[in-house]
């Protein structure tokens, strides 16, 4: 029963850090969610 729960968790994690963390991690990289989301669209 413990799978169910950490990908519960998980997914959380990955929204919420999305929203904060992600946006840091990609600004720290370089990439921009400008710089992203262009060429999701444009792909």
């Amino acid at each position: 029963m413990a799978l169910p729960d950490i990908a519960d968790v998980g997914l959380r994690l990955r929204s919420y850090g999305a929203s904060r963390t992600g946006r840091r991690a990609a600004a720290a990289a370089g990439q921009d969610d400008k710089e992203a989301i262009p060429d999701r669209e444009g792909t």
